[in-house]
């Protein structure tokens, strides 16, 4: 809200259409998140995880999203997705881990015993 009894001009919409400039980075982030709201949990891109366009939180960096870990090896159980996180044992170097992902999972190795 202006002072209508200013005698000064708007500075705003000055261009050759008279037209407000939206900021790319206000678009590109809403346009981001409407796109990555349309993918399946586990299945967005990388894109939608990162931090940089301020669109979602990491949950698995509070309270390990409430996932199983192994604090010694600094493994976990916690996966951020774009709607929250999920609990699944993870694949270290080659070994899938098995269990709930809540309260256990287990290194079992991949080769026949």
């Amino acid at each position: 809200m202006g002072d209508p009894e200013a005698d000064v001009e708007n500075e705003i919409g000055h261009g050759s259409r008279g037209d407000v400039t939206i900021l790319p980075t206000l678009v590109r982030s809403a346009v981001l998140k409407a796109v990555c709201a349309g993918f399946e949990e586990t299945t967005e891109p990388p894109v939608c995880l990162s931090g940089g366009w301020y669109i979602e939180t990491n949950e698995c960096l509070e309270r390990n999203g409430g996932c199983w870990k192994d604090e010694r090896a600094n493994i976990s159980a916690c996966r951020d997705t774009f709607r929250g996180r999920v609990c699944e044992c993870p694949v270290v170097k080659g070994v899938q881990y098995k269990g709930d992902g809540y309260t256990s999972c287990e290194g079992m190795p991949s080769f026949p015993i």
